[in-house]
């Protein structure tokens, strides 16, 4: 008989319960340090399909919270230092200055010394009557992380920023990795009141699939989420990981890319693979430019085999000549890819000809970075 995700899902999380007490005795928390935050496993459901809601409260994922559409973020609080009292750490573990989220940090000083993970994200405005996840996003997008050089007045009050506060890893000196999660959360509602700009996340306890499914479809069509993540209750706190302990509740779309580059490495030279990954973009009609959105992997050396013959002659080496090969084709280079690692630099180009149709490849996306029109 074979053996259902289900049962998959629920051997792997035992197994993981055996082996993570004895990791987290090696794990320490140090009040000052960035910590490697625990983010949610992916997940793909449909959403006017109940059934794909069955596999999260089949393996105990039984807490559901709201997932917002901001940052993720790490909080260190320590009141007995006044040299920062307070620090911020991105997802990338990149430390922001307190002083660009004044809304935010006046009420971080009323809370316990520990270490918090957290999502800030941006705040409906009072007056404002719709608010969507796009608004959440590009509320933060437009806020200073390292200097106030550039924080006015009217950017705290025309787009607030909110924290919501879901996990905490230290409470006044006291490591809660190897608590359950219900008990990390319960400490979080006795220690962390709800404030203007500050709270714990909204939660529900959901034991079925079609109560979590009518959740859903409530959350994304009337409220507008960006949707939600259903968390194990039991699951512990290992820095880094993710798995099952907490799955993200989106619906997956896809969307039609052109080819405009393609990625080597040594490793697939050595598989006789013609790539080992895509740049790819979409076009953008008002600026006639192709405005790359990430790198893709395809998997299969039988699909990359079906592409890479309609690229090939078109390939352009980019090691010396990559600037000038963008602005002779009108390519606008995302700059959040461009600065995180020279790896994220094409070794080849796709340079068509003039009437020569792209190269286009569906993908499914799940989670999507929204460019800001202002």
């Amino acid at each position: 008989m074979a053996i259902t995700k289900i049962e998959r899902e629920l051997k792997k999380k035992q197994k993981r319960r055996q082996e993570e007490s004895q990791l987290l005795e090696e794990i320490s928390i140090q009040q000052h340090q960035p910590i490697d935050l625990k983010r949610p496993d992916e997940y793909k459901l449909k959403k006017n399909d109940p059934d794909t809601f069955e596999l999260p409260i089949a393996i105990g994922n039984t807490i559901i919270e709201k997932k917002n559409d901001g940052n993720l973020v790490g909080i260190s609080i320590d009141h007995n230092t006044e040299h920062e009292p307070i620090q911020i750490y991105s997802s990338n573990s990149n430390k922001w200055n307190p002083d660009c989220f004044p809304e935010v940090t006046r009420f971080l000083h009323k809370i316990p010394s520990g270490y918090y993970q957290a999502e800030i994200r941006g705040k409906q405005p009072a007056g404002l009557e719709r608010f969507t996840n796009l608004d959440e996003f590009e509320a933060f997008e437009s806020r200073p992380t390292g200097s106030t050089k550039n924080l006015t007045p009217e950017m705290i009050e025309q787009q607030p920023l909110m924290l919501d506060i879901f996990d905490c890893l230290m409470v006044e000196g006291k490591s809660l990795l190897n608590q359950p999660f219900w008990k990390r959360r319960q400490l979080l509602e006795q220690k962390v009141d709800s404030y203007e700009n500050l709270a714990p996340v909204k939660q529900w306890n959901i034991t079925d699939k079609e109560s979590l499914h009518k959740l859903y479809l409530w959350g994304i069509d009337e409220l507008e989420y960006e949707g939600f993540i259903a968390k194990d209750p039991e699951s512990l706190y290992i820095p880094g990981s993710r798995n099952s302990d907490w799955i993200k509740l989106k619906e997956f779309f896809t969307i039609d890319l052109a080819v405009i580059g393609i990625y080597e490495t040594e490793s697939s030279r050595k598989k006789g693979q013609p790539f080992s990954g895509l740049l790819c973009a979409t076009y953008n009609s008002e600026t006639k430019k192709f405005e790359t959105m990430r790198k893709l992997s395809l998997t299969g050396k039988a699909n990359q085999d079906q592409i890479y013959p309609s690229i090939q002659q078109y390939l352009m080496p980019t090691d010396q000549n990559y600037e000038n090969l963008l602005r002779a084709n009108e390519i606008e280079f995302n700059p959040k890819i461009a600065k995180e690692a020279a790896k994220k630099r094409p070794d080849h180009m796709v340079i068509y000809p003039p009437g020569k149709d792209l190269v286009i490849v569906e993908a499914k996306a799940l989670n999507v970075t929204y460019k800001s029109q202002t």
